[in-house]
């Protein structure tokens, strides 16, 4: 009888030690997961991890853009959703002699906007030039949610846009992991993410891959056989009935950030150019509030200084050719070069383009 007490004892300190054993490598082995998601910190806003260059890694954005609004090295901003996504803060810093980062996302709804502009401007008081991509949904006649699309239901991060950093430490979890490795993998050099350190990221390359003419075809018209435009659409005929008073929440939420950026501050905002069909299925109502839309957001010029509002949300050259586009409001890198040049002459230069774009606000006089 003692034997088997004896063997009993036995086994149960085999299992204790087993047990002790297992909890002690889960436990170093969560620890040291943990200490490599604090190192890496994919989303670089600890206030302890080492300084190294990182980057933007897919499908990350809304963790990783408080971040670049923090850099210091920058004192112009981009914002927007990915109708703006294209275009490089590299080569706007060179034509308009700034330095500009790219805080522009899928699907940013005007309130992701609102706070990522106020987070900017926090670190920067005094921007030279902030960009706004304007798409329809800032036009719309009732307040939006805070979330758009694919992004509803996500965590809303909001400890990570306050001032205070020692409460963004990372969550222990699969995804952290993964950020984690695709950011270390970027940092050796290898990694299959794209994204620059100003934040860019063309999102056609992962979105699309190689541009394929009879896949544009559907994606803009549901056909690989495009569709005449009518001779008679236009949607510009209806300015003249446009200025009719219509409430738009978020025109109102648009005014009440651009009133806080200095006077100084060069403020450009731009209707991107959707293509021709894009237009054609709104119905008349909606082009008409769209049109009246454009009116109210030109007219807050009225009170700001520095202001711009540039439409190439329009029949022109860019819209009515199917080359230019990988769907119906998403034009290619090559015309992303074309509307930066744009935009900087018209803002330094007051340089019209009619075929292209049209000024609404300042109204400059027509060319002879």
């Amino acid at each position: 009888m003692p034997e088997v007490t004896s063997n009993s004892m036995s086994k149960d300190v085999q299992w204790q030690r087993f047990t002790y054993t297992l909890l002690w490598v889960l436990v170093v082995s969560l620890s040291l997961t943990y200490l490599f998601i604090i190192i890496i910190d994919p989303f670089d806003n600890l206030p302890l991890s080492p300084n190294f260059k990182r980057v933007q890694v897919k499908r990350s954005e809304r963790d990783f853009k408080p971040a670049l609004a923090r850099r210091p090295q920058y004192d112009s901003v981009v914002i927007g959703t990915s109708t703006a996504m294209l275009l490089h803060p590299e080569r706007l810093s060179e034509v308009f002699n700034a330095h500009f980062t790219t805080l522009t996302m899928p699907l940013a709804s005007p309130y992701e906007q609102d706070r990522l502009l106020a987070l900017f401007q926090l670190y920067h008081p005094a921007p030279r030039y902030v960009i706004m991509g304007v798409d329809y949904f800032w036009c719309e006649q009732k307040s939006l949610p805070k979330q758009m699309g694919f992004t509803v239901g996500q965590p809303m991060r909001d400890w990570m846009y306050d001032e205070n950093r020692w409460n963004n430490w990372p969550s222990l979890n699969s995804n952290m992991l993964k950020y984690s490795r695709r950011q270390l993998q970027k940092l050796l050099g290898s990694g299959l993410d794209s994204a620059a350190y100003d934040g860019y990221y063309d999102f056609t390359v992962d979105d699309y891959g190689p541009y394929d003419q009879n896949r544009a075809l559907v994606h803009i018209y549901g056909q690989q056989q495009p569709i005449p435009r009518p001779g008679d659409f236009n949607p510009e005929r209806l300015d003249a009935m446009s200025k009719q008073k219509q409430a738009y929440p978020e025109v109102d939420r648009l005014n009440k950030l651009l009133a806080t950026l200095p006077t100084e501050t060069v403020k450009l905002l731009v209707f991107p150019p959707y293509h021709w069909y894009r237009l054609f299925q709104m119905n008349k109502d909606t082009l008409q509030s769209l049109a009246s839309c454009k009116h109210r957001i030109a007219e807050l010029g009225e009170q700001l200084e520095n202001y711009y509002v540039l439409d190439f949300m329009r029949l022109s050259s860019i819209s009515l050719k199917d080359s230019h586009y990988w769907d119906s409001q998403h034009y290619n890198t090559e015309i992303a070069k074309s509307l930066e040049m744009m935009m900087s002459n018209a803002v330094l230069h007051g340089r019209r383009q009619d075929d292209y774009f049209t000024y609404l606000w300042p109204q400059l006089p027509l060319q002879n």
